[in-house]
Order: structure tokens, then sequence, then C-alpha cells
């Protein structure tokens, strides 16, 4: 069930982002907000696959512990106990290990290269533009979305989540007649 809802989030994500990219306004809501617009090298509207393209690179930094996490679950179920099962688990940890590294090389090249573009942009030959320059109202606005997104990320999702777990328990304890304990 992990994996279905795995699956079912990189599905919405590519479909968002391969939509969005690839319509009129060559944008997604966020991108959009900041004045910016993904085009093609001739400043064209880029077409739905090569926005899945793009997609799909921009995971590339993951795509090591990907890999062996899929080689991981392959080697259980076909082999309980093994000797390539503790190097396959050696393996994944190194990559989780690495997976921030290769993620700052992968998307910190925007902020280094002459051309500000990350690594999934120049293998699929897309660049972000900015449609105009943010007003200063903008700009502002848009640093209080940031800092409020982030906010409701950090103190309200886990409460949320807590409560749902909390209901859970108690219902789950009712149905079996059990007593609910503090901890």
């Amino acid at each position: 069930s992990i994996f279905v809802a795995w699956l079912l989030c990189q599905i919405i994500g590519w479909l968002y982002y391969a939509f969005f990219e690839s319509r009129g306004l060559q944008a997604t809501p966020g991108k959009l907000l900041l004045s910016l617009k993904v085009v093609g090298g001739n400043s064209e509207s880029i077409s739905f696959w090569r926005s899945t393209l793009r997609h799909i690179l921009k995971s590339a930094a993951f795509f090591p512990a990907l890999l062996l996490f899929v080689m991981l679950g392959i080697t259980l179920s076909v082999v309980p106990r093994s000797e390539s099962l503790t190097l396959l688990g050696i393996l994944f940890g190194v990559s989780l290990l690495l997976f921030p590294i290769l993620f700052f090389i992968f998307y910190g090249m925007a902020g280094w290269t002459q051309e500000k573009r990350a690594l999934h942009d120049r293998l699929s030959g897309c660049y972000v533009v900015r449609k105009t320059r943010l007003s200063d109202g903008r700009m502002f606005g848009t640093v209080i979305g940031i800092i409020m997104f982030t906010l409701v990320l950090r103190f309200i999702v886990p409460g949320l989540w807590g409560i749902i777990n909390n209901i859970k328990v108690v219902n789950s304890s009712a149905k079996l007649g059990g007593e609910v304990y503090e901890k």
C-alpha cells in the first residue's frame, strides 16, 4: 500500500508539472506567482513530452537510492536472509547519504553556471525565464506566502497528523472494548 501511494503521488506530480508547463501559461501556479515560465531553446512552448522528460530528470539525484531500494525489496522477497541483503542495505544507506550532495549539484548548477540552468533543464533543453520583474509588493507577498507555507508544513500538518492518529487509537480501542491509556 505504501508503494501504491508513492506511485500515485508520482503520477499526480508528473501530470501536474507536464500539464501546466506545456500549456499556454507555460508555468505551474507557483511559477506564475513568481512571474516565471518554462520555455524551449527558442523561447517556444515546450511539449507535454518534453515537460515529462524535464520532470523525470528532476528526480535524477534520487535515482541511485530508488534503484537500490527496489533491488532491496526484490532481494527480500526472493531470499529472506543473505549476505547480498546486507550489502544492498549498506549501499542503500550510502546512496541516502549521497542524495543531498547529488541534489545540491544537480539543482545548485542553476546558481553557479552562466546560463543559470539546473541539470534537468540542461538535459531536457528547457529554460526557466522571468516574464516580468516582480514589483516590491509582489516580492514581499511572495516572501510572506513562503514563510506561511513553511509554518503550515512545520506545525499544522504534523499536529493534524497527531490528532488523526489519536482518533484512530481511540476508535480502535473503543471497538475492542478496551481502555485508552495516556502515554
